[in-house]
């Protein structure tokens, strides 16, 4: 698995109020973590043009998707969608660890890619 570090930049704007806002505390949690992709993460990173700053983003001011959620393993799994710089409509599903927040796959829900990962 790679591991991705990144660092969060203040976009100027307010932060919402977690207190208030589900999605909002989610994100705050997922940005807690350190982030690692899985090799499927990636593989779909790249087929799709998704980096990691889009990604970073995403956390920032994505919308957690809550009906998208799946509780059947070691981590919970939360959807964030989210419009990218560049006009990519994004899905990114992370993981939440209990050490850590992992991307398991993102989606250009706009596109469709050729992928083949595995």
């Amino acid at each position: 698995m790679l591991l991705i570090l990144l660092g969060l930049a203040c976009t100027g704007a307010p932060a919402p109020d977690a207190a208030q806002d589900p999605s909002a505390k989610l994100l705050a949690e997922l940005r807690s973590q350190p982030l690692e992709t899985t090799a499927h993460g990636r593989c779909r990173m790249d087929c799709r043009g998704i980096d990691a700053s889009e990604v970073q983003q995403l956390l920032i001011d994505g919308t957690w998707i809550p009906e998208r959620t799946r509780h059947d393993g070691p981590c919970s799994s939360h959807a964030i969608e989210g419009r990218s710089d560049d006009g990519q409509n994004l899905r990114v599903v992370f993981a939440a660890c209990p050490d850590e927040t992992r991307i398991v796959t993102a989606i250009d829900l706009d596109t469709e890619h050729a992928c083949s990962c595995p």
